[in-house]
């Protein structure tokens, strides 16, 4: 939940003159910036199927870390928006201590969006633990303190009906869509993950159905495919105006993938591969007036490798509460130049 947001500095202007009418379906309220001090919920989950089970009970493993609500900083001005999430957890007797960070930095929101981010998580439990051994894991998890999960990524995205649909409507609130708009697009990505620990990510009782003593995995690859989204301003609880949003965004795309597995005698197993599979999930829905907005953000990512012996899928899942009054402030001379040139219009 967004705590504060501070302006540059605030001038004294009348609202209607400063309404930026950008097309029919949306429009920039103000020139604004948006600092914001938030809590938002983080988990990274990795998922271990394997594809033989030798045991009369099931070796399925999944890994979760143990974190409370993260502590937060975004910058959104217009086009431009980054933020910075940490947070961490302490172990007790039941669950390991955790910890995140994350770096994630957007640019544009009408025609294009490119957007690098950045995520770290330490210290993981198995989730599924009582399914192997209910006795010695009857209150605690098996866990792996020092087990970390690591993502870079650089996605893009091309919108196809820039006048009708704004990323930024439903996602950093620097802009109010007004009138239902989608639009389909073009996605892109480059991303490299892994997942390190220094002993065996299998427990004793489960080795037998992996096979191999794996304590790394490092995937990496490139991706194209296709993007729906849209906004849907709408009425609630007997507003007269469309002031509450709903908004969602989707991206499937085709990967090619280089995955690389590391066993803890030193020896290295390569996999290359092609996959079709839903990348990105995002949706969004709130009050968002004029000034006061008040949304809730969901957003799913999914990283999925077949290796010989089992499947595995990575998800990160980020929930965020977002509570905000948008201020006016003045437009820096070299962002007004900025405006006209032909980049910024492509964006």
């Amino acid at each position: 939940m967004i705590l504060y947001f501070l302006p540059l500095q605030a001038v004294t202007q009348n609202l209607s003159d400063s309404l930026q009418r950008d097309s029919l379906y949306y429009h920039s309220a103000f020139d604004k910036l948006i600092v914001g001090l938030y809590y938002n919920y983080n988990e990274c989950s990795i998922t271990f199927n394997p594809n033989r089970n030798p045991y009369p009970y099931k070796p399925t493993m999944n890994f979760r870390t143990n974190l409370p609500a993260n502590i937060g900083i975004s910058f959104n001005y217009d086009k431009i928006g980054f933020s910075f999430a940490f947070g961490r957890s302490q172990a007790d007797s039941s669950q390991v201590a955790s910890q995140f960070s994350s770096f994630a930095f957007s640019l544009g929101g009408s025609r294009f969006l490119i957007e690098p981010s950045y995520f770290r998580y330490v210290g993981f439990y198995d989730y599924y633990s009582k399914n192997y051994d209910s006795i010695t894991f009857k209150v605690n998890r098996f866990s792996h303190p020092t087990m970390k999960s690591t993502d870079y990524a650089l996605r893009a995205f091309y919108f196809f009906s820039p006048k009708k649909y704004i990323y930024r409507a439903g996602f950093s609130y620097t802009y109010r869509q007004t009138k239902k708009g989608g639009s389909w697009g073009l996605a892109a990505q480059i991303y490299d993950s892994s997942i390190k620990n220094e002993t065996m990510f299998w427990h004793d009782k489960t080795l037998q159905a992996y096979q191999v003593p794996l304590n790394q995995i490092h995937n990496r690859g490139i991706g194209i495919g296709g993007i729906g989204a849209f906004n849907i301003p709408f009425h609630f609880l007997g507003s007269k105006d469309k002031i509450w949003l709903f908004s969602l965004f989707a991206s499937l795309m085709l990967n090619y993938k280089e995955t690389k597995f590391y066993a803890t005698d030193g020896s290295v197993e390569s996999k290359n591969g092609m996959s079709f599979e839903m990348n990105d999930l995002r949706f969004s829905i709130g009050l968002n007036k004029e000034r006061f907005f008040f949304m809730w953000n969901v957003q799913l990512r999914y990283i999925n490798e077949k290796a010989i012996n089992f499947a595995m899928q990575t998800q990160n899942f980020n929930f965020t509460a977002n509570l905000g009054w948008r201020f006016n402030v003045q437009k820096p001379k070299w962002y007004e130049k900025f405006t006209q040139t032909k980049i910024y219009k492509m964006l």
